[in-house]
């Protein structure tokens, strides 16, 4: 207490030290200061201790936090963004997704996608990297880690190749016959931007769509939508069903929302609900006036692509004749078709109408035994590879008697080829009756035996737009009736 009031009270008569007086540190005066203040030092010491342990936790809390935010880098990617060799998730899918090649000798070659371009495919496979020309590949099909197939092996397009379409709202058909559903679609005078059904965005020039449909697609109507799409005509049209037809306003479509076409009528634009159309033609050139197409690819997302190119690894970027480009990962692809569209396997196609009915009918079908005798595409009546004559095959068909199928076939196929026989596994028995139809009249009626070599089947078919297959009773009851139309296609 009393060193505290000397060095605040000075003594009386005597001056206190001018602040260039006053002892520095490090003289022998300050020495002497310090001396005389013990409780200072220790004060100051023990200070100088915990600022210098506060900074040490300090830095290895950062250390720490750096530690973890390079580790989270090294393992992580960041919400949309995508940095120099990091992958994204489909990066990842597309790198394990597993990919099965047709060739075109039957064989299937089997690896991970490395390289797709103009000239060839490479696939790296148990035995080291592998180059295919692309003349030797007849499709491309893919297999996700979940073990779900792309489709046949000749990776050819079915109708069953897309992701279910139940959110679609919407199924474009371009200019180049490419097919694309998508959860919305709005579209002006420029451009239509879509949102497709693997939620990605596209945006297309509103001159490559060919036509808009609302209503789901399915076989009631696909017919007739289907012929009016085939008719010429001289302005855009406005889709409306009037029960089981389908009738049209001529005019000009401006664009559409998600709510209402813009379509001008005599003058006046008028604003017409999305919900009162069946769909949209719209007037555009046709696919004869664009350059060809060389492949088909179908996706995941539910999309039909006829391609002009392809190219890329395990990101895959293609562009169709009118000019939409697009890119996916492999895991996105089911299959791309590289037979040039010369050829379609009548296995690729979902049948308008499947009809089977026993020998001995009886009150009521069973489930099980519909299943047992029903048509197997691509397989024989075990579930084996279809055989004919020794020789087995990837595609076709094998039919059992009484049954029926009936196609609507694509445009611009000239011929229906096929191997025909009693299926290899049931010889020698089977005695049928072979009826193909085009358009209700007849094109072909042989009787097919399983004591008999297999025959070929070489038909005309330009023009016909239905095709009806029925395997019937002969002689025998239906005992082996197993008819294996191998390699059944149309052609150009």
């Amino acid at each position: 207490m009393d060193r505290m009031n000397q060095s605040h009270n000075t003594p009386r008569g005597r001056r206190r030290p001018a602040r260039s007086e006053r002892p520095r540190a490090g003289s022998g005066a300050g020495h002497r200061l310090l001396a005389v203040r013990p409780a200072g030092l220790a004060s100051a010491v023990w200070l100088i201790l915990l600022a210098a342990f506060l900074a040490s936790i300090a830095c290895s809390e950062r250390a720490i936090a750096a530690d973890a935010t390079d580790e989270q880098t090294d393992g992580e990617q960041t919400d949309g963004e995508q940095t120099d060799g990091e992958q994204t998730d489909g990066d990842q899918q597309a790198a394990s997704a597993e990919v099965h090649l047709s060739l075109v000798g039957g064989e299937v070659a089997r690896g991970t996608l490395v390289a797709v371009d103009e000239s060839g495919v490479s696939l790296a496979m148990p035995d080291g990297d592998r180059r295919f020309p692309l003349d030797q590949v007849l499709g491309l099909r893919t297999v996700d880690t979940a073990g779900t197939s792309g489709g046949p092996e000749d990776g050819s397009p079915t109708s069953a190749d897309a992701s279910p379409v139940e959110s679609a709202s919407v199924w474009l058909e371009l200019t180049d016959g490419s097919r694309v559903p998508a959860a919305a679609c709005t579209m002006d005078d420029d451009e239509a931007k879509l949102t497709l059904l693997d939620s990605s965005k596209l945006v297309i020039p509103a001159k490559a769509v060919r036509a808009a449909r609302f209503d789901r697609p399915g076989a009631e109507m696909d017919e007739a939508w289907g012929d009016l799409l085939r008719q010429q005509r001289e302005a855009d049209r406005l889709i409306v069903r009037r029960g089981d037809t389908l009738d049209y306003h001529r005019g000009i479509v401006h664009g559409m929302n998600d709510e209402v076409v813009f379509f001008e009528l005599d003058g006046e634009t008028l604003d017409v609900k999305r919900e009162k159309l069946f769909g949209l033609a719209l007037l555009r050139p046709t696919a004869a006036e664009l350059p060809p197409g060389a492949f088909r690819l179908i996706d995941r997302a539910g999309g039909s692509w006829v391609l002009q190119s392809v190219e890329g690894g395990r990101q895959l970027t293609w562009t169709t004749p009118a000019g939409v480009r697009r890119t996916a990962p492999v895991a996105g692809i089911a299959r791309i078709d590289f037979s040039g569209g010369k050829v379609v396997y009548l296995s690729e196609l979902e049948p308008r109408r499947v009809a089977w009915q026993p020998y001995f009918p009886t009150g009521e079908q069973l489930p099980c035994r519909e299943k047992l005798f029903a048509p197997r595409m691509d397989q024989g009546p075990r579930g084996d590879p279809l055989c004919l004559d020794g020789v087995q095959y990837a595609r076709g068909i094998a039919l059992h008697s009484r049954a029926e199928l009936e196609y609507l076939l694509p445009d611009q196929y000239q011929r229906l080829r096929a191997k025909v026989g009693i299926d290899e596994s049931v010889r020698p028995h089977g005695d049928a009756r072979l009826l193909i139809e085009g358009d209700g009249k007849p094109l072909a009626d042989l009787r097919v035996r399983g004591t008999e070599p297999p025959g070929e089947l070489d038909l005309e078919i330009e023009g016909i737009r239905r095709l009806t297959i029925t395997v019937d009773f002969a002689d025998g009851l239906d005992l082996g009736d197993w008819v294996t139309l191998a390699d059944i296609k149309v052609t150009k």
